[in-house]
């Protein structure tokens, strides 16, 4: 009874231990979390794993053309269709996320790098250059609130020439820093308006020169948007209206 009941007793231990090694075995042979395996690295963070469906090569771990996915904590991050080579993403791929975010385009050393188009599900699209996952280049974006804007990126933001379209008819040419103008530029607005000068963080601010539609004109400093330091105000015909000192768009009679 006694040997019975010590055979019993390893039975449920073999079988305890065996389910236990069944519960942690990886999908496949290429879901592995071992930190150092080529496999890993491909993922983010320690303890990713990473499914790979295509040609495999135990020195590079997968090459040609397949399926790489990646999960993070059991949920999966991105899914990328496209070729590997020496166990990196490279040439044109399609990257999708669980978001809805959608990526089309070049790549190198597994991240984005060339001409391609991203699409974000509140409207949002980018078709242009990229370097190291970065929007870096020239490029064409569409914003969910019906803005356009064409030209330097560094960053993913706005940087260098470029040109903001805006739903209501005002368009903006232009230096941009850090996703807001700043430099020269022109807008001109929907009414026939018209201003050509400095930019200082997204307002007119410096010399420039503002057209009315009827044909006045403001020739000379501004802050923030409002002739501010000395200008000239013109009527149509040319004359001259009042010239001196202005303050928060108000001129100061002499």
């Amino acid at each position: 009874m006694m040997k019975k009941l010590l055979m019993l007793a390893v039975i449920l231990v073999m079988s305890v231990t065996l389910g236990a090694y069944a519960a942690a075995a990886p999908v496949d042979d290429w879901a592995v979390t071992d930190e150092g395996a080529k496999v890993w690295l491909l993922g983010k963070d320690t303890g990713d794993t990473v499914k790979w469906s295509g040609a495999r090569n135990a020195d590079t771990f997968a090459e040609g053309p397949g399926v790489l996915q990646r999960f993070e904590n059991g949920k999966l991050v991105s899914t990328v269709e496209g070729n590997m080579k020496d166990g990196k993403i490279e040439g044109v791929a399609k990257q999708t996320y669980p978001s809805g975010i959608t990526y089309e385009g070049g790549f190198a050393g597994s991240a984005r790098n060339g001409k391609g188009v991203m699409k974000f599900p509140d409207g949002r699209l980018y078709d242009g250059d990229w370097l190291n996952n970065q929007m870096t280049g020239t490029g064409f974006m569409k914003l969910p609130d019906g803005r356009t804007y064409e030209g330097g990126f560094v960053n993913s933001v706005f940087n260098g020439k470029g040109t903001m379209k805006f739903p209501n008819g005002v368009v903006h040419e232009g230096d941009w820093v850090n996703g807001v103008p700043d430099g020269k530029g022109t807008v001109r607005e929907a009414n026939g308006g018209v201003y050509t000068g400095d930019f200082v963080k997204g307002q007119r601010t410096g010399k420039g020169i503002y057209r009315w539609p009827n044909g006045s004109r403001y020739e000379g400093e501004s802050l923030n948007g409002s002739p501010h330091g000395f200008g000239t105000l013109y009527d149509p015909s040319g004359k001259i209206l009042f010239q001196g000192k202005w303050v928060n768009g108000k001129s100061v009679p002499k």
